[in-house]
């Protein structure tokens, strides 16, 4: 059954703020799968078979992309569980990250018809996403080495780089390691890179990769270090980490994006809603600041240029005797001082900055044990950044659609979102503002963590049109953007949580986009993963 969810009109948002939707624009629901085992959580698509293999509570669902019914499914095996998938041609490959964090994982090469295993390889300690390069030739695996529950265990992350000699029976398996930086562990942190594990954790340690983006020319890749506010870049043909760039902090304190030198309106501000007190959506400036901390990560090339865009959700380290999170009204019985000039110092109120979750880790500049800003996780945005460390080629200055990678460089922001998606969900859907992923929940109790959440992001072309859909993890959902102008996005389209059968999706992870010459009903196919539903969702995207 098919819905229409796309009211054609031009629909004003906020103060000055129009949402513009062509008049032939159209998204509807394909089809909506549920499974027996739960959590939905990453997706991958064979083009081969026209399946899905998305990974669940059970192991692995492969779900035909025609009707959204599930075909067949991969059981678990002993001692793991599955994280992630990736396809290329007739190969599907499974991440398989050990029960026991003291153990590495595994990837696994299987045939996408057959679903027979061709090959099997150790990982790093739990491998928490993979991916096929564009040329298919290597899959990476982000290692995110994540410490056991108390702490005691804390491995070295890195990135499996697997490279096919005569397909991927036989492959060489080479590990891109983090500990180069060791001994630039205070160098990293002067720069803004999150360093603060316990134990005198070393910088290998410390970092934990989350999701990869793979440049066109299947020759770099960039990571995204979560925890720690910052991106790495990885040189394949080394496989070896060339540089790890830290992406600042965000005020929401002040009006505008990035490069802009006018004043622009409230609805692309930088204010937050930062409490659960304050009597619903009242999205405000506060003299805090926000570390980006994204999870998700795409890329894209345009007119000689790459870019990278990131889902900036947040995400503080939490562990049995180590809890980074603190609400700001907490800190003083914490006995964690706020600097004279501290400018949220007097802002401590239930329906101000009280309740609002900061880093104890995070915001003393000067180094004197107070705090001398407040910084919160993640900065309810997305971002794009232009990479300066792919560069032309010096005998031909002309724009190339694959300029010459030299590594090292640095990272530009050039867009942020501003405060679009609470402001959105407050206009449209004020039902989800800032509710939480489990069901049922009361609006604004998100308000005082990290808002509406966004997790993942994926990046795909319509026509002659770049489009972004961003999936917000508490809210449910996701916001569509053409990036067709890196630096003057526009905002197109909420596609709301799904709600039947008395089931809403919820906590969107995965996102997928099959093309339109490879779904039946010849329109490109969005489809998000609800980890906390165990739902998964198919909308046609119809755009001009």
């Amino acid at each position: 059954m098919k819905q229409l969810l796309l009211v054609f009109c031009v629909l004003t948002v906020g103060a000055g703020w129009e949402l513009a939707v062509h008049a032939q624009d159209q998204v509807e629901i394909f089809w909506r799968y549920t499974a027996p085992s739960g959590a939905c959580e990453i997706a991958a698509f064979s083009a081969a078979t026209g399946r899905l293999f998305v990974t669940v509570g059970g192991g692995i669902d492969v779900v035909s992309t025609r009707d959204g019914t599930r075909v067949a499914e991969m059981a678990i095996p002993d001692g793991f569980h599955a994280t992630s998938a990736a396809c290329t041609g007739d190969v599907v490959a499974v991440a398989w990250a050990a029960d026991d964090k003291r153990e590495r994982g595994r990837i696994t090469f299987y045939n996408a018809e057959k679903l027979t295993e061709i090959a099997n390889y150790s990982a790093g300690f739990l491998p928490d996403m993979i991916v096929f390069t564009p040329d298919g030739k290597r899959l990476l695996a982000a290692n995110e080495g994540e410490p056991t529950d108390d702490y005691a265990f804390d491995p070295e992350a890195s990135i499996s780089v697997m490279t096919a000699k005569h397909g991927w029976k036989e492959a060489t398996v080479r590990e891109a390691a983090f500990t180069k930086f060791n001994p630039q562990r205070e160098e990293l942190m002067a720069a803004g890179v999150h360093l603060f594990g316990p134990h005198d954790a070393t910088v290998a340690q410390d970092v934990e990769p989350e999701y990869i983006a793979v440049g066109g020319d299947s020759r770099v890749a960039w990571i995204t270090l979560q925890e720690n506010n910052a991106i790495a870049e990885l040189d394949l043909e080394a496989a070896e980490i060339t540089a790890i760039h830290p992406l600042g902090l965000k005020s929401f304190r002040s009006l505008g994006n990035p490069g802009e030198a006018k004043l622009v309106s409230l609805a692309t501000s930088t204010g937050l809603d930062v409490s659960d007190q304050d009597g619903g959506a009242r999205i405000r400036h506060w003299p805090i600041w926000g570390m980006y901390q994204p999870d998700g990560i795409a890329t894209f090339q345009q007119e000689g240029e790459n870019y990278l865009v990131t889902a900036n959700e947040g995400d503080p380290r939490d562990y049995i005797d180590f809890h980074e999170a603190l609400p700001v009204g907490q800190l003083a019985a914490a006995k964690i001082a706020l600097d004279h000039c501290n400018p949220g110092r007097r802002l401590t109120g239930d329906e101000q900055l009280g309740r609002l979750e900061v880093s104890r880790a995070a915001g003393d500049s000067d180094g004197d044990g107070d705090l001398d800003k407040l910084v919160c996780f993640g900065t309810r945005s997305f971002s794009i950044w232009r990479c300066t460390s792919l560069s032309h080629n010096s005998e031909d200055p002309s724009p190339s659609p694959s300029p010459e990678y030299r590594g090292g460089g640095s990272l530009e922001q050039v867009f942020d979102s501003g405060n679009d998606f609470e402001q959105t969900i407050a206009a449209v859907a004020p039902e989800l503002f800032n509710v939480d992923s489990k069901g049922n929940s009361a609006t604004d109790v998100r308000s005082t963590e990290r808002g509406p959440e966004p997790e993942n992001v994926a990046v795909f072309e319509v026509g002659r049109r770049r489009l972004a859909a961003i999936g917000l993890e508490r809210t449910g959902g996701a916001m569509l953007y053409d990036i067709s102008t890196p630096a003057e996005p526009l905002f197109l389209k909420y596609l709301p949580p799904q709600n039947s059968g008395g089931k809403r999706d919820l906590a969107p992870e995965g996102l997928v986009l099959i093309p339109a010459e490879q779904n039946a009903s010849g329109k490109p196919l969005l489809v998000l993963c609800n980890e906390g539903s165990g739902t998964m969702t198919a909308y046609e995207i119809g755009l001009e």
